[in-house]
């Protein structure tokens, strides 16, 4: 958090905007589904911390093994797992499906229209 923190100062600073690939979120998502359970702090602090948005890659491409990521073989559920909780988190967010290229399109574009729109700090 205290590097999220120090890189959204600086976006701030410069009028830009932070992008993170991972936040409090998914580490709920993930203690719920290896653990069973998620410390409630964390829960909470994820609550607090809602992004102005979320982009959620789909499913539709081939699931591509990265040494990290696993869950391959349950990308269905996993899918589904994350969805149910950036719905209930509240925050916006956008599905990102299609080619690759239409992914990047869709993820450029949803991005632009947050800026237009203006984020609400």
């Amino acid at each position: 958090m205290a590097l999220e923190d120090h890189h959204a100062a600086i976006a701030a600073s410069r009028r830009g905007i932070l992008v993170q690939d991972t936040d409090l979120l998914s580490t709920v998502v993930y203690c719920d589904h290896y653990f069973g359970a998620c410390p409630q702090w964390i829960a909470d602090l994820a609550e607090e911390r809602r992004p102005d948005l979320y982009l959620l890659p789909d499913i539709d491409v081939p699931w591509i093994a990265d040494g990290i990521r696993d869950r391959g073989d349950r990308r269905e559920e996993m899918h589904e797992l994350f969805l149910d909780a950036v719905v209930a988190s509240g925050a916006p967010y956008v599905v990102i499906e299609g080619s690759w290229e239409e992914r990047w399109r869709r993820a450029v574009e949803s991005v632009n229209a947050l800026l237009a729109r203006g984020i609400d700090r």
